[in-house]
């Protein structure tokens, strides 16, 4: 039985799941990188603890010593080799006898070759993809979970569209999932720990110009400026995750995600 995880990165994603897994009873320790949210997440439920990993760590971790299993959510930084990150925080981790391990990685490591890729499709000298590899180094069982394009609250995606005046090209589909179903998909690995790659992905894949429209008339915004520009695309296929851990989203089209 899972009595106590470590969420290294309690920031928008890792609080859901924190939450969550509280909600459930399970302890959970978790790094924030200022004293102002090791605070709140504190208010949560959490074992708060304020640490850094630019570009070494930096903080107490030894609470994360006796954990179940660690959750890394902790998104690159800017200007940093993610690799460099990456190794940091396995340095800060090494000693926990957490036996399972679970990163939370991106479907940015997929080519946009204009069609279906699945988790072996990956480029094989994209930095992230170093990254994953890098987690398989200390022994641990590894699940690396990558995410397509992160949706939920206070990430309703059409603001930020807005605001930088992108253009978009309408026929190009999304590749989306949305935050309670990446945390459902989180704390099903670790209930039945299981080895190797898996994408998070919703189902549908409705165009942008769909996706948009549909979004600018359910939250009262504007709509971007569309285009047929040929973007380059892909589309993820979430079948090996669903088919492992017999996992069914609870929000499957992107056209009728909650606003």
């Amino acid at each position: 039985m899972l009595r106590s995880v470590g969420i290294v990165g309690c920031g928008w994603l890792g609080r859901a799941l924190a939450s969550r897994l509280i909600a459930s009873g399970v302890h959970v320790v978790g790094t924030t990188g200022s004293p102002e949210s090791a605070a709140h997440l504190a208010a949560l439920g959490v074992e708060s603890l304020v640490a850094r990993f630019v570009p070494e760590g930096e903080g107490d971790l030894s609470r994360l010593h006796d954990v179940d299993a660690i959750v890394v959510a902790i998104p690159p930084s800017r200007g940093l080799d993610p690799l460099a990150q990456a190794r940091a925080i396995a340095r800060a981790v090494a000693a926990t006898r957490a036996a399972h391990l679970v990163q939370i990685s991106t479907t940015s490591v997929y080519p946009n070759a204009g069609g279906r890729v699945v988790e072996d499709d990956a480029i094989a000298d994209h930095p992230l993809r170093r990254v994953e590899d890098s987690w398989h180094q200390d022994g641990r069982l590894v699940t690396i979970l990558r995410c397509a394009g992160l949706y939920g609250p206070g990430r309703l995606i059409l603001p930020y569209v807005l605001r930088a005046g992108v253009v978009v090209d309408e026929n190009a589909p999304v590749n989306l999932v949305e935050q309670s179903d990446v945390v459902s998909a989180i704390c099903r690995a670790l209930e039945s720990p299981a080895a190797g790659t898996f994408n998070l992905c919703a189902d549908e894949h409705p165009t942008k110009g769909e996706f948009y429209r549909e979004l600018a008339k359910r939250a009262r915004l504007g709509v971007p400026r569309f285009d047929r520009t040929g973007e380059p695309w892909k589309v993820i296929d979430n079948r090996k995750f669903r088919e492992r851990f017999a996992f069914r989203y609870e929000h499957p089209d992107p056209l009728k995600f909650p606003v």
